[in-house]
């Protein structure tokens, strides 16, 4: 723990709940900057749709802002905006599979999907992209949250290196030990699904 808060550059998860529950906007909007790629990478898990995603990582941060008298340890914030995030995105599953249902009840003969051939080189190819894709993300929010976090930026949201280490409060040397860290984390991850990847990782 000790090495971890040599890292920061700034306050650390409790100092700002502690501020943004005495009214310091500006604190929470730090909380949203550290982690708004994982909380993104989690909900994109869970989403069925990207859209989804992006609308339930947002309002997993105004649902915790509404909430921080309720979370009783300040330094436990990563955590319990995940969860939150999660159970959003499964209510969402939830409500669009109950309409997907409904819409089965009512669509006539004439509104059957288009028979796509299996064989098509560019819908396999998409397939495989969007599974990949889909691995990969599972794979980052499965990673112990301060290295989903960094993973989840550079790879989610394309951040650069300036933009990461300013969002988390990190000198840039750690944040380039956190990210190391992580990648390795990731290739053991990936290794069954993508075997080129491990051979890779030295």
């Amino acid at each position: 723990m000790a090495e971890e808060a040599s890292e920061l550059a700034g306050p650390d998860d409790a100092e700002l709940v502690r501020q943004a529950r005495a009214g310091r906007r500006e604190a929470f909007e730090q909380l949203i900057r550290r982690y708004m790629g994982a909380v993104y990478a989690v909900a994109l898990r869970e989403a069925p749709r990207q859209s989804d995603a992006e609308d339930i990582a947002q309002e997993a941060f105004v649902k915790a802002y509404n909430r921080l008298a309720e979370l009783d340890d300040p330094g436990a914030f990563r955590g319990w905006v995940r969860r939150i995030a999660v159970n959003l995105a499964r209510d969402t599953g939830r409500r669009r599979s109950r309409r997907m249902e409904l819409s089965d009840h009512t669509e006539g003969p004439d509104s059957a999907p288009l028979d796509v051939p299996s064989d098509d080189p560019s819908i396999s190819h998409k397939f495989r992209m969007e599974e990949a894709r889909g691995q990969i993300i599972e794979a980052i929010a499965g990673l112990p949250d301060e290295y989903g976090q960094v993973a989840a930026m550079r790879y989610i949201e394309a951040l650069d290196y300036g933009e990461m280490a300013a969002r988390l409060g990190l000198r840039p040397e750690a944040l380039r030990k956190r990210l190391h860290r992580a990648n390795l984390m990731l290739r053991r991850a990936l290794r069954r699904a993508f075997p080129e990847i491990a051979e890779g990782a030295g």
